[in-house]
């Protein structure tokens, strides 16, 4: 079925390192998990997404292109990112999607100052492994 504006569907990036998996449902985000007794492991981030018509510098006026609209208003989570490894468009644009979803969530927040407080440091944390946590917890990636 070929894709028309007002059609909604998921995008499920990902990387999986095993054969062997159980899976922890969290809103908005699928951590899966080896059970067998391997360090392998594997995160998918899942978003909806709306087809949308759009315009570009690049095309003519009686074209038709389309789109995707991000539904799915939830900071990305940064602190697990390696930074070197995105372009300097992706790391905008993944700044961008933790600022929309900041200006989106906020005011609707107001009453609930544990969620506000936690939606304004994700969405601004700064992109990047993180330093070690209390209790000297760090995650190395083996690099």
């Amino acid at each position: 079925m070929p894709l028309v504006p007002g059609h909604a569907l998921t995008n499920e990036p990902g990387y999986c390192k095993s054969n062997t998996l159980y899976l922890i449902l969290v809103p908005l985000i699928l951590y899966v998990k080896t059970i067998d007794k391997t360090d392998e492991f594997g995160v998918r981030i899942e978003s909806v997404l709306v087809v949308r018509s759009v315009q570009t510098k690049h095309t003519d006026p009686d074209e038709s292109w389309y789109g995707f609209e991000r539904l799915t208003c939830v900071p990305i989570q940064t602190r697990m990112v390696l930074e070197h490894m995105l372009s300097k468009e992706e790391k905008e644009w993944l700044r961008e999607h933790n600022r929309r979803c900041l200006h989106s969530l906020e005011d609707l927040l107001q009453d609930d100052k544990r969620a506000l407080k936690w939606l304004r440091r994700e969405a601004e944390r700064p992109i990047g492994v993180a330093p070690a946590g209390p209790g000297g917890v760090i995650i190395d990636w083996g690099e």
